[in-house]
């Protein structure tokens, strides 16, 4: 893995020079094949390099109540960007963005579980010249003796959205979220506006304000929880109390006892409606304003009084090689010093089709729609923020069953603020191993 990691170094500074992506491939992929050992075979019949399962690489106790199993991904993403920033990506220009994931499953007898994942990357959004370490999740799961409800303590995904299911899955080809997934609006998490007139000035300032500025839901967030979940019938269900609200930044999802006084509380439901069609709805509510950096707070108020509530609806469709879905958002967090609460409606429309061989196609439709608001006065206000409209294409292929690359292209479009269009285009070579 050490010898891996230097040869990643190196193929970032030659691919961020230049260097075509095939050169990509034969430093990863060829000295895994040659390991000699079989790999995974997909339904063409395509063998792909060899997993660190099928290397044997995992523990069993001796008498087989304990069992070790490793597994990772690796994730080269080039990305370029028409802006300094797009969504939450930073950096403008050109640039690699390496990713490299290991996990460690643990089991304990049959109802006993754990999972450890460290990650290092360019960040939890990619961000031109960073590179770091960190547990991306640690948690334990105790299930029933049923196997059909259980309980998970630690750090995990926040299982708000259904974002978070597919988010960086072999099945997912795009790129990067949709938009009410990252996007940052003017809202703040650590800025507290003056007056009324001046937050509404926020919405022209994008060098600044926009800049500090809070999605309704940062990608897919992974805080520290207590998460239970279960099925009754075929209806699926989970209810969790988290530390952060859910657009809250990732330097706030470390374990903070004092969060816990005040949770930000989760609620899911998922039921299949026929063998095609299925349905989600998410309800999330909790504190999502941190200490204030720059502005006061109301006198008697603390950071606590200011909630985010949100919740979505989706609505999924198989048949055969093709998954449709749409998802519907409505987002309400209290501002402080401006006066009614600020609302946005999120949409979101997909489609992913496998076309065979090995290759994938998706296209993903995602818009914002601020809503008008009253300030403290009662007098009523435009919509706090521009709407944005996101465009998103994309194409991939799979070289084996373990072993793909994805090409994306997407397009936010301001609607009514005079901004030029952000664009985005990005491919990432993954292997799972």
């Amino acid at each position: 893995m050490l010898t891996a990691s230097r040869q990643s170094l190196s193929v970032m500074r030659r691919a961020a020079s230049g260097m075509l992506w095939p050169r990509v491939l034969s430093v990863f992929v060829v000295p895994a094949w040659s390991m000699g050992h079989p790999g995974a075979v997909d339904a063409q019949g395509r063998a792909g390099p060899p997993t660190l399962s099928d290397l044997g690489v995992r523990y069993v106790s001796p008498s087989g109540g304990v069992r070790v199993d490793w597994s990772g991904r690796l994730d080269l993403e080039l990305l370029a960007l028409s802006a300094r920033d797009v969504g939450l990506v930073r950096g403008g220009g050109m640039f690699v963005s390496p990713r490299l994931r290991v996990f460690t499953d643990v089991s304990v007898g049959e109802r006993l579980s754990g999972l450890l994942e460290l990650r290092g990357d360019g960040g939890q959004a990619p961000t031109r010249g960073l590179l770091e370490g960190r547990v991306e999740q640690a948690y334990l799961r105790l299930s029933g003796v049923s196997g059909r409800v259980s309980l998970q303590i630690g750090r995990f995904a926040s299982p708000f959205g259904p974002h978070a299911t597919r988010h960086l899955s072999a099945e997912d080809p795009f790129v990067r979220p949709p938009l009410p997934y990252d996007y940052r609006t003017v809202i703040s998490g650590t800025v507290v506006p003056g007056s009324p007139a001046g937050f509404l000035s926020w919405r022209d300032d994008p060098t600044t304000r926009r800049r500090e500025g809070a999605p309704p839901v940062w990608d897919v967030p992974y805080q520290w929880g207590v998460m239970g979940m279960g099925s009754v019938d075929r209806v699926s269900y989970r209810f969790a109390a988290m530390n952060g609200a859910p657009s809250r930044e990732p330097a706030t999802w470390g374990f903070d006892g004092g969060r816990f006084k005040h949770p930000s509380w989760v609620l899911g439901l998922r039921v299949p409606l026929s063998p095609s069609l299925g349905a989600e709805a998410s309800y999330n509510t909790g504190p999502y304003l941190e200490t204030s950096d720059v502005g006061a707070l109301p006198d008697g108020r603390t950071s606590w009084d200011y909630r985010q509530a949100i919740w979505s609806a989706d609505l999924f469709f198989t048949r055969g090689s093709v998954v449709a879905s749409a998802e519907l958002l409505h987002d309400r967090r209290a501002v402080p010093n401006v006066g009614d609460h600020l609302v946005e409606m999120g949409y979101i429309g997909e489609v992913r089709a496998d076309v065979g061989d090995g290759l994938v196609t998706g296209l993903r439709w995602s818009y914002l729609d601020f809503r008008p608001w009253r300030d403290t006065t009662g007098t009523p206000q435009p919509p706090w923020d521009y709407d944005v409209a996101r465009w998103e294409a994309s194409v991939g292929y799979r070289f084996a069953p373990n072993l793909g690359v994805m090409a994306s292209a997407l397009t936010d479009q301001h609607r009514g603020s005079g901004a030029p269009a952000d664009n985005l285009g990005a491919i990432r070579l993954w292997w799972a191993f």
